[in-house]
């Protein structure tokens, strides 16, 4: 992962308060598990919600992610499922750029804009040509991406508002969190940061950067980055079958293994 990973070895425990996986989200990837087949390989899995949802329904499970914190929290969700689920997940700490696993997989997943954490094209071009290598021949690869508009209302720059306070399960501790970005490069990047602030019972803040980029593609550009590893490219929006009208929040990617 290209960015700053102290954010998610800091914060990663808060990523269920804001982005929380939704019913119609498991039932898109349920229902291409099942279309697909098993095992499956989920690449940056994070926090491991949507590898027990698949072990939960009979599917073997590896996930890879390079976040100590992570994988961390992934294995503390695990440890509590039915012990049939428990033996169906593998966790890895590997780059998701350059992986070799023991086996080969009907779906792999690269959800919730975490192929955007990759900071260069290359970076994620390398990373998809793994998810390809990792499938056999009819297999299929899953990529969500929120939309993203380089100019937008304010020429490129935004900000967001800070958060509602956003309690630590373990620790107690409260935090707010808002997001500040810019495009650059004629539209062609973007970076900013994440800001965490400590609220306590005391007149006193502490205050936690976390940067990122990433670059600014089209639907079209990841259809093209696509097509450089051999995948023949479907793209949906809103985690269903509607095709891409240019408006949709969420972009779902269907990739399918013509070899």
């Amino acid at each position: 992962m290209g960015n700053d990973l102290r954010r998610y070895n800091l914060f990663g425990w808060d990523y269920e308060y804001i982005n929380p996986l939704t019913d119609r989200e498991i039932a898109w990837y349920v229902k291409h598990a099942k279309e697909a087949g098993g095992p499956v390989l989920e690449l940056a899995c994070g926090s491991g919600r949507l590898l027990i949802h698949l072990a939960e329904i009979g599917f073997e499970c590896d996930g890879i992610d390079i976040c100590d914190e992570m994988l961390t929290i992934s294995r503390k969700r695990i440890s509590v499922t039915r012990p049939e689920v428990k033996a169906r997940i593998r966790l890895h700490k590997l780059d998701m750029t350059d992986f070799q696993l023991d086996r080969t997989y009907g779906l792999a997943i690269i959800a919730d804009n975490s192929l955007r954490d990759l900071t260069t094209i290359d970076k994620q071009l390398a990373c998809v040509s793994g998810a390809y290598d990792h499938l056999r021949p009819g297999g299929r690869l899953l990529v969500t991406l929120r939309r993203f508009d380089p100019v937008g209302p304010t020429n490129g720059r935004r900000e967001t508002n800070w958060s509602k306070a956003i309690i630590h399960p373990e620790t107690g501790e409260k935090f707010q969190r808002k997001v500040m970005m810019q495009s650059t490069g004629g539209g062609r990047q973007a970076r900013g940061f994440i800001f965490y602030k400590k609220l306590s019972s005391g007149n006193s803040e502490e205050m936690i950067e976390c940067p990122f980029e990433f670059p600014v593609m089209s639907v079209d550009d990841y259809a093209a980055l696509f097509a450089e590893t051999g995948f023949s490219t479907d793209v949906f929006i809103g985690y269903g079958n509607r095709e891409d009208d240019g408006k949709g929040a969420t972009l779902c990617f269907v990739f399918d293994k013509t070899e």
